[in-house]
């Protein structure tokens, strides 16, 4: 099956933590990385998402409504500063938003997810350098 997406080289291979509560999104998400040669793990549960963030991911892909993204966003970012998180809900909430990018979150999609879009979302942050959190304490 060809793929309509212009995926380059250094997208293929790439590993993918998504951390989805919710089964609809989730097998979207798995009809978007079909064809493209990203490999995806999927937690469910904060303490599963942290405990794979050790491992050895390119991205994290998170539901903002998952778990409590806030948190969770921000303790990735102070174990691997480096990982670029994405995060994606049906709306953002723009103090929402700047809390997100506050703990550095790099990058944000709209639900439903559209795999142009998503593809092209995690490419930029693939090959951008990666947002340091500007708050490293409890922020909330």
């Amino acid at each position: 099956m060809k793929n309509n997406l212009n995926i380059d080289f250094n997208i293929v291979g790439k590993k993918i933590l998504i951390v989805e509560h919710n089964d609809r999104n989730y097998y979207l998400s798995e009809r978007i990385f079909s064809h493209t040669g990203i490999k995806y793990f999927r937690v469910q549960r904060s303490l599963e998402a942290l405990r794979m963030t050790l491992k050895a991911f390119d991205l994290v892909l998170m539901n903002l409504l998952s778990v409590d993204c806030f948190f969770v966003a921000q303790k990735i970012k102070i174990l691997k500063p480096d990982l670029p998180v994405i995060v994606h809900s049906s709306e953002f909430p723009e103090e929402d938003k700047q809390k997100l990018i506050d703990v550095g979150c790099n990058g944000f999609l709209f639900d439903p997810l559209q795999k142009e879009s998503t593809i092209n979302e995690i490419k930029k942050c693939l090959t951008t350098k990666s947002r340091k959190p500007q708050y490293t304490e409890a922020y909330f």
